[in-house]
């Protein structure tokens, strides 16, 4: 692992996938290599369990999601391998955050660039960070897609191998990103699940894709908004690090904008040092003026958004080839999808900023909030070592008092979490 500095320059600001081999060295989590070490390190900790990648057949999740302890987990997976059952985007269970410390690159890029757009109050507090944990078993696969919260991610894995393939933003329009499931439009209408490996790397190879098996102890940086699929090779467990984002990120978000190639592939290009993110303050005002013009329904909102983001491509990312990547004949349909689709569900998307703002709190911890988590935190059993350990690869910070009340507000709804539990 380089310093931060060398990190940023080289890869973050490039988008350069690359997979690291020393990130967490001597810490306790790189002595978890097999299935036997976690079972004994983590047997009983809760997690909880769905069937996982519906959304890429069709299929609704269940109402209520299945809790069981990860030693009753492996015992199942055993027992029953072709289950569908498997833990994902799962908020890190405590005694996995015990394991590790937070790398400085997470927080480094949490935005000190400029001033909040429309100043809306940050959701996830002041370094911006969230951390999810998958276990599954052989077989399983995340269909190809890209992720709407424009954060970039570590992904390390604990035990067991996973295929990772990666593609960049401009690489959609050989991804058939028109024909994906209905249900999300960053869902691919690719299936690398349905083709053997080498039909894998000719696809690969024809889209300027990236390809690796990601070993136990390994982790892999994934840029923001990078398409991406992943195979269970083995029964195997990772944990993701997603990074504080820029300004623009939060701005451009699933919190606030639905998810379309278009605007994958323009804020995909807003990365960079400080200098370089003031020349995008220009595209954000065209962005802000869009956003606040008037429209009848989300339909018309829709529309104008992707108005406004197709010809911002054209220019800031011309290799997209927006036509392509969507056929002009082809634009009602896709607004139609999105509309429908699972994105513009709940929420306050393309909402009045001053709305969105009401909703978020802002300030210090309150003393109540403080009373509430201390008592949470004796609840959950959490010495004054696993508290900070937690806090740290949580937030960023150790202490509760340093804490914004957007942040106690998260670690409030952690702790109500079965994995919170010591």
């Amino acid at each position: 692992m380089p310093g931060i500095e060398d990190f940023l320059r080289e890869y973050v600001f490039r988008r350069r996938p690359v997979v690291i081999t020393d990130l967490f060295a001597t810490q306790e989590i790189a002595g978890i290599a097999t299935v036997e070490d976690a079972l004994e390190t983590w047997g009983a900790m809760p997690i909880q369990l769905q069937e996982e990648y519906t959304a890429a057949e069709g299929k609704d999740q269940p109402d209520q999601p299945v809790v069981m302890e990860f030693a009753e987990y492996v015992e199942l997976i055993r027992t029953d391998p072709s289950t569908r059952l498997c833990c994902t985007e799962y908020e890190t269970p405590a005694r996995v955050l015990a394991t590790f410390r937070l790398p400085g690159v997470c927080t480094a890029s949490a935005g000190a660039d400029a001033d909040e757009i429309f100043g809306l109050p940050k959701k996830y507090g002041d370094f911006d960070l969230t951390t999810n944990t998958f276990i599954g078993n052989v077989g399983n696969v995340a269909h190809l897609h890209f992720d709407g919260d424009q954060r970039q991610v570590f992904l390390h894995e604990v035990y067991g191998r996973k295929r990772v393939v990666l593609f960049d933003p401009p690489s959609a329009r050989h991804l058939r990103t028109l024909d994906g499931p209905y249900s999300r439009p960053s869902l691919a209408g690719l299936y690398l699940e349905a083709m053997d490996t080498d039909e894998k790397l000719e696809q690969i190879a024809r889209a300027d894709g990236y390809h690796t098996i990601l070993e136990p102890g390994e982790t892999i940086y994934i840029p923001m908004l990078a398409w991406h699929h992943v195979e269970y090779l083995d029964d195997a467990m990772s944990v993701n690090l997603r990074f504080g984002r820029t300004s623009f990120g939060r701005f451009l978000s699933l919190d606030n904008f639905h998810r379309d190639p278009f605007i994958q592939n323009v804020a995909s290009k807003m990365v960079g040092p400080a200098d370089a993110l003031r020349s995008f303050a220009p595209l954000v005002e065209q962005v802000k003026a869009t956003y606040r013009r008037p429209a009848r329904d989300m339909t018309e909102r829709i529309r104008l958004m992707r108005a406004l983001f197709r010809d911002l491509c054209a220019h800031v990312t011309p290799e997209a080839v927006p036509d392509e990547l969507c056929p002009t004949e082809r634009e009602e349909e896709q607004v139609e999808r999105i509309v429908r689709s699972n994105d513009l569900r709940g929420g306050l998307k393309y909402a009045d900023p001053d709305t969105i703002a009401r909703t978020r709190p802002v300030g210090p911890v309150s003393d109540r909030q403080l009373e509430i988590l201390r008592d949470g935190i004796t609840t959950a059993g959490y010495s004054k070592e696993i508290e900070h350990a937690v806090m740290f690869n949580r937030f960023g910070k150790s202490e509760l008092s340093d804490l914004s009340r957007a942040e106690a507000a998260q670690l409030l709804g952690y702790l109500r979490t079965p994995g919170a539990s010591w």
